[in-house]
């Protein structure tokens, strides 16, 4: 009787981990096809690199006489390693560092106890953004109003954090991009980011 339960759990875990490794090619499948479609569509080159389950995927070329990427990246180590996604804008013109990300329940209480960010006196746009700089001044000359709207359009899409040092603007994202409404909310983050970039 034991032997029996013991290989009616194993027969179990042997048919949980098929499953789980069928289900997770058929969402890199996924992944593959939507990254190509946004390749053909934007006029940008697709490469992927292999992994034993999956795939790290990228985009790479031109948009509006910009280079960028968008490429995914595996993070940490152990059971701690996990997927990053990365809108990648390698031309800024920016001589400041700076980031641009929602305000979350951390942030918001790192206010309360006096850590400042940059606010421009809309309540919209400082209740939803936690926006950074060393170079305030800076910062507040190149967000102007036009930019402001456009940051708050796109307020939805913002999954993540966009930061510009070394003359790059660089969206960094947890996880992948799964689905085509990821893969929209990434472009409207990577179209404000161009417009950043012509400031």
């Amino acid at each position: 009787m034991e032997m029996l339960i013991l290989l009616s759990i194993c027969v179990f875990f042997v048919v949980i981990t098929v499953l789980v490794i069928r289900w997770a090619r058929k969402q890199n499948k996924k992944r593959i096809e939507l990254y190509q479609k946004t390749a053909d569509r934007l006029g940008l080159k697709y490469t992927f690199k292999k992994l034993p389950a999956g795939s790290l995927n990228r985009l790479e070329g031109e948009l509006e006489g910009v280079p960028l990427s968008i490429y995914e990246e595996m993070v940490g180590v152990g059971k701690h390693r996990h997927m990053q996604t990365h809108v990648l804008v390698k031309k800024s013109p920016f001589n400041f560092e700076f980031s641009i990300g929602k305000e979350q329940f951390f942030s918001k209480t790192a206010k309360i106890i006096g850590f400042n960010d940059v606010e421009f006196g809309d309540a919209e746009l400082d209740d939803i953004f936690l926006l950074k700089s060393k170079s305030e001044d800076e910062f507040r000359a190149m967000m102007d109003e036009q930019l402001q709207q456009k940051l708050k359009s796109i307020s939805s899409a913002l999954e993540g954090e966009i930061h510009a040092s070394n003359g790059k603007l660089d969206y960094t994202r947890y996880g992948a991009l799964n689905s085509k409404e990821d893969l929209e909310k990434a472009e409207q983050v990577l179209r404000f980011m161009l417009e950043l970039s012509k400031v």
